[in-house]
């Protein structure tokens, strides 16, 4: 058992009004590619401060992406089992 924690990330919908007068494809991408950045940091917090009794839960942490619209980009960070 574990918790679902999730995250909103403020001015993400400032950073589209932005993107929008680039070509939607590349707005997508770019949105895309911010959004797992700021997972990549997160999980980088996480294992820096996951408790280390024997290294599984750290070693478990990992980025995914979720199946999700283009322009509404998903990441997850899983810890444990699949």
């Amino acid at each position: 058992m574990g918790a679902n924690n999730t995250f909103t990330i403020e001015g993400i919908d400032e950073v589209r009004a932005m993107l929008k007068d680039v070509a939607p494809r590349e707005a997508n991408n770019i949105m895309r590619a911010t959004i797992r950045a700021i997972t990549v940091s997160i999980n980088k917090d996480a294992k820096a401060n996951a408790p280390v009794d024997s290294g599984a839960m750290k070693a478990s942490l990992k980025v995914r992406s979720r199946k999700s619209k283009p322009d509404n980009p998903i990441f997850e960070i899983w810890a444990g089992a699949k």
